[in-house]
């Protein structure tokens, strides 16, 4: 391990959970140690959620060859991401404490505009999150919606807290750590509570456009893309605790988005079709014409009828997934959210 920094020449700690992303960690870790910021003032730990690919062995070669300072730390027990993040942000040395994900890469000058964000009553400073550019965004996509100025969600993948503030605020509540059902895949909101709970006391934050990450962009296949969505049921749990993010979140306090309540309209339609005649069933022409407008924008312009008929029914079927999500969710967590 290159021991490099002592403990009072440590400025920040970057904290990294993850877990059989090896390729995509190296590519973080690659833009991390290249950061435009003294090398033996910063340090890196990964904590690690049970990866059973090759992530060990990855994480002692960039250990050997790195200039600063890299920490891993497999656990013995995959908890969440959140949990890992509390773990990392307990061993850090730093006084200011970075976060990014495992399948993030991080502009150069990460750490100095991130630093460089604080001012006396600063508790912490957010950035913007973007699709890495070289990727192309296509049907099955699974794209992080990009992040260009202050969101009130605060995302964990680009974010820095002075360490202390963390500490105080008893970090991530791993109660809003959830496992999809569906697909076993992690699911949280503790990033924004975190962030709203300093908020609410009076604390300071500040977002900065030049603290830039670049989000991964992945292909899924298409009956995983069309079921992802269900992973929002954890809305709900986050509103319940936070009532006051309704009306920043959601459409007129209620509605995740507006094709929800399009799709909602036309599910009432059909409902009252079985039982009053078909005409009811024109409640749908609104969300079908809304689809069909997104799916001919720029990224997915398509020409043939037969072609977009398709793609809207596959959108159709992931709204599905949205609705179904968020309904579970409103039920599991007494929170409405439409």
């Amino acid at each position: 391990m290159n021991s490099g920094a002592t403990e009072s020449q440590v400025d920040i700690s970057v904290v990294v959970p993850t877990r059989n992303r090896c390729k995509l960690l190296r590519e973080l870790l690659e833009s991390l140690t290249s950061q435009n910021y003294p090398a033996d003032r910063y340090e890196i730990i990964v904590v690690d959620n049970c990866s059973s690919d090759d992530t060990a062995k990855m994480m002692e070669e960039m250990r050997a060859n790195a200039s600063c300072r890299i920490t891993y730390h497999p656990l013995q027990q995959d908890r969440g991401p959140c949990h890992a993040r509390n773990i990392g942000v307990g061993m850090a040395r730093g006084n200011f404490v970075a976060l990014t994900d495992s399948d993030c890469r991080a502009d150069r000058d990460w750490l100095r505009n991130g630093l460089a964000g604080f001012a006396v009553g600063t508790a912490f400073v957010s950035g913007c999150v973007l699709n890495k550019p070289e990727q192309r965004l296509r049907l099955f996509s699974g794209a992080y919606p990009p992040v260009t100025q202050e969101h009130p969600t605060y995302p964990a993948c680009n974010i820095f807290f002075r360490r202390d503030v963390f500490l105080a605020f008893k970090g991530f509540d791993e109660s809003l750590y959830f496992r999809n059902f569906i697909d076993g895949k992690p699911i949280e909101c503790a990033d924004t509570d975190l962030a709203w709970r300093i908020k609410n006391s009076g604390s300071q934050n500040v977002f900065r456009a030049d603290v830039i990450v670049y989000h991964e962009v992945t292909n899924r296949k298409p009956l995983n893309w069309i079921i992802d969505p269900f992973r929002i049921f954890a809305i709900p749990a986050l509103l319940r605790k936070h009532p006051q993010l309704r009306p920043l979140l959601l459409m007129w306090g209620i509605f995740f988005r507006a094709e929800n309540l399009l799709f909602d309209l036309g599910v009432i339609g059909a409902i009252a079709a079985c039982f009053l005649g078909p005409v009811y069933l024109v409640a749908f022409a609104p969300y079908l014409l809304f689809v069909a407008w997104i799916m001919s924008r720029e990224n997915f312009r398509v020409t043939r009828i037969p072609k977009l008929a398709a793609q809207v029914a596959l959108l159709t079927a992931r709204q599905f997934f949205v609705s179904a999500g968020l309904l579970y969710g409103s039920l599991r967590f007494g929170a409405l959210v439409l």
